[in-house]
């Protein structure tokens, strides 16, 4: 299985990722399938948000993911800490993540 190279900017309510492989060729056509978030450690704030929304952006390799707590966690505003997890089938990587939930 091949890697992938993972960086993300923390937005409100969202992040921007970029995705690359090895060599730095940008990942194409990625989708909401290929992004998971993960709790970076048990208990941790990522545990509580979900993926609602993948955009691919005029960037090549650059992708918008909106986040959301998931529906039984109660709403917490601030900062969440979490692993952003891209699977492509072939390649996969990851990233530790943050975002400013409003």
């Amino acid at each position: 299985m091949g890697r992938l190279i993972v960086n993300t900017l923390p937005q409100s309510n969202s992040i921007a990722a970029f995705v690359a492989d090895l060599e730095g060729k940008p990942a194409l056509g990625l989708g909401p399938g290929n992004f998971k978030v993960a709790a970076a450690i048990p208990g941790a704030d990522g545990a509580c948000l979900t993926i609602t929304g993948v955009f691919a952006s005029i960037l090549r390799g650059f992708y918008l993911l909106d986040l959301e707590p998931v529906a039984q966690a109660p709403r917490r505003k601030g900062l969440h800490v979490f692993d952003l997890i891209v699977d492509d089938g072939e390649r996969r990587g990851q990233a530790l993540s943050t975002v400013l939930m409003t």
